[in-house]
């Protein structure tokens, strides 16, 4: 670290408390080479739902032009120490015609430092302003390092046509030397949602085919964007979203076997829909229809209301396709929701495996329940910086032959964001003794947490032993398979 550069920089900048700031004069051109440089827009968030409008890839807070706008940049030290840090970019005002800016400075949700200052730089690619040095606790046992937030939030009246361009954060000093994590502009979408989680649950050695949980969101955790992902297998998932302040449903997706890479064979391998609810009240809550986009599939949901602080239980069956003389390699996909009143069946879809032709040369075979999961994640970037958690509870797995065994053994991962370090605020195990949800399995992700869990984590939760009263005959008949009284469905798809 070279600490002359930074001295320097603090050296020549005026810092004043509130309420009269004063001008900040920072040479511009510094080498800025012994510090991490952290794009605003990949780690900043605003509170606005739409946020991407106030942040811009190339110039972070471009179109800031609104007072009461607040910019929080976020990301991990993980050292203890002195953190240095400095902002690169220009006010609109330009010179002599400053701008007053507020910089807050948090550490672990403490407040480490509040200044205000005048800025009148007019470079986005070489003018700084330093702020004071703040000191880093040493990193707690079990923890990824220590969590900084940056507010800017712009005062008095606007000069030019915006407030300032901040495209960067800059961090040095000793509590940078054993890294730091952030999120690259090559993944700022999925870096600003934050990590997806996932728990494994150990399947028995038998033909599973109906996998049952029961899902419990707290009060406060379901925060918009969050998908509490129920009962998920090798090719699909089901569970409940919020998918914003006024609208949350109950989603089941298959996938389509074809490959990504040639779209070509994307109707030909479209998952067909085969039953659909057939109950008075319930079937107009729901919708069925085929997506593209992340991958292709089938996909089936109910809008509902469900809330946090209830608990809500989910049935998933996988399973060959009975007359595989008609629908070779085809396997059969339902789910079941239960909305704390009764069962509401949302769907069958049947899912063709590629031909030998379309998949060098290995035929086609059906599947049976496999890949069993759970997984917590934030599907709007806006609302990464909230922490939201879950648990599921009561899991059982039941064969063909109608065996019922019961989950007690799980395995934690998360995706690429985790994995390459973007993130570290993920984590999911078992709920301790001396909670009311002790002895479920829990996932957390989002809002810059440090305590996190390593991915290939394992943990045993203890037995309940609380078997499910499930009628599978009377569950299996809530759906028609009739296209002639159905006209949703696909055409051909008795059986």
């Amino acid at each position: 670290m070279n600490t002359n550069i930074f001295l320097y920089l603090l050296a020549v900048t005026c810092l004043v408390a509130s309420p009269r700031p004063a001008a900040a004069r920072v040479a511009a051109g510094e080498d800025t080479t012994a510090f991490v440089t952290i794009p605003v827009h990949a780690n900043a968030y605003t509170g606005a739902t739409r946020d991407r409008r106030v942040l811009d890839p190339r110039e972070g807070t471009a179109r800031w032009t609104d007072d009461a706008t607040v910019y929080s940049i976020y990301f991990n030290a993980r050292g203890a120490g002195e953190l240095r840090l400095a902002l690169r970019g220009c006010s609109g005002g330009g010179k002599g015609q400053p701008n007053a800016l507020r910089v807050t400075v948090s550490v672990n949700g403490e407040q480490a430092l509040a200044r205000d200052f005048l800025y009148d730089k007019e470079s986005v690619d070489t003018d700084t302003l330093a702020l004071p040095p703040v000191s880093l606790p040493v990193v707690r046992q079990g923890h990824a390092g220590n969590t900084v937030r940056v507010d800017l939030q712009a005062l008095g009246t606007r000069r030019g046509a915006y407030y300032f361009r901040f495209p960067a954060l800059l961090a040095g000093g000793e509590a940078t030397l054993a890294g730091v994590n952030f999120v690259p502009p090559s993944n700022a979408h999925f870096g600003r949602r934050g990590p997806s989680v996932h728990l494994r649950p150990a399947m028995p050695v038998a033909d599973v085919e109906y996998f049952y949980t029961e899902v419990f969101v707290p009060v406060g955790q379901d925060v918009v964007g969050s998908f509490f992902m129920c009962n998920g297998f090798g090719e699909g998932y089901a569970g409940i979203q919020v998918n914003s302040a006024t609208e949350r449903r109950v989603l089941f997706s298959v996938w389509s076997a074809y490959r990504v890479d040639n779209p070509a064979l994307m109707g030909k391998y479209a998952p067909r829909l085969t039953r659909v609810n057939n109950r008075p009240g319930q079937r107009e809550h729901i919708t069925y229809t085929k997506f593209g986009g992340e991958g292709s599939g089938g996909q089936s949901f109910a809008r509902y209301a469900w809330e946090a602080g209830k608990v809500y239980r989910m049935l998933t069956r996988v399973r060959p396709h009975p007359r595989q003389d008609l629908f070779p390699g085809s396997t059969l996909y339902k789910a079941w929701f239960h909305d704390g009143d009764e069962w509401v069946f949302i769907a069958e879809w049947r899912r063709v495996e590629l031909d030998a032709d379309d998949n060098h040369g290995i035929p086609p075979a059906p599947r049976r329940y496999a890949g069993a999961h759970h997984f917590l994640e934030n599907f709007t970037p806006a609302t990464g910086n909230v922490t939201r958690r879950g648990t599921w509870d009561n899991q059982w797995f039941i064969s063909k032959e109608g065996e019922y065994f019961e989950a007690t053994a799980f395995t934690f991962t998360n995706d690429a964001t985790a994995a390459a370090g973007h993130r570290v605020d993920h984590a999911g195990g078992v709920v301790p003794a001396g909670d009311t949800l002790s002895g479920a399995v829990f996932l957390e992700t989002g809002g810059y947490f440090t305590g996190n869990v390593p991915s290939g984590t394992r943990f045993t939760k203890p037995a309940r032993g609380k078997r499910p009263a499930l009628d599978l005959d009377a569950l299996n008949a809530m759906g028609t398979d009739d296209p002639a009284v159905d006209p949703v469905l696909d055409a051909g798809e008795r059986y």
